[in-house]
């Protein structure tokens, strides 16, 4: 009799652990998958930057990064950009393409996340020299692979020496043009 007694508790938490264990395994099966973001991934890009330096020289940025996402936190690619400026004062043009190895990290993986998002390269074009963007912003997540995001940015270009006049090569008349600018961007990604 005192066998069986002691050992009902026993039978007990066996049973509710089987029964447990049961419906755990039929609630984890493919019905519900957690969700992945791992694969190729393809962020496009748009923005406007304000020039901290000159108040009239604030600029368009276009781009398009393609690369691999290794988990839901980070993503590892390259892209090409198009960065026209519009000189307001006089009319004129510039056109920047910056080339880069772009490397973003988000913090969770919930279906709206922040991120940092870092683009390091080159520039070609107008204003030739080193790319570096860096923005902190929000991811919000449309499907398992489709997001859209909005960051704030702050972006510097440029910096190879130039001459000041075409054809004159004293060294004393060389500047070093560059653009650094604070703007927001919004993206989508698939």
């Amino acid at each position: 009799m005192k066998l069986r007694i002691t050992s009902l508790p026993l039978m007990a938490v066996m049973a509710f652990y089987s029964v447990a264990t049961l419906a755990q395994s039929s609630t984890s099966t493919s019905v519900y998958p957690p969700l992945s973001l791992k694969g190729q991934t393809v962020l496009l890009d748009a923005g406007y930057m304000a020039d901290l330096h000159n108040a009239g020289h604030n600029w368009l940025e276009f781009s398009a990064s393609y690369g691999y996402r290794f988990n839901n936190y980070f993503f590892l690619g390259g892209g090409v950009g198009a960065h026209p400026f519009l000189h307001t004062h006089d009319g004129w043009i510039q056109l920047n393409i910056p080339l880069y190895s772009h490397f973003r990290v988000n913090f969770t993986s919930r279906k709206i996340t922040p991120f940092i998002d870092t683009k390091l390269g080159v520039v070609i074009g107008d204003i030739p020299g080193l790319y570096l963007a860096q923005s902190l912003g929000v991811r919000y997540g449309l499907t398992r692979k489709m997001a859209l995001s909005a960051r704030l940015e702050l972006s510097t270009q440029g910096g190879i020496a130039t001459n000041k006049a075409e054809g004159d090569y004293n060294w004393s008349d060389k500047c070093y043009d560059t653009r650094t600018g604070l703007g927001v961007k919004v993206g989508f990604e698939f």
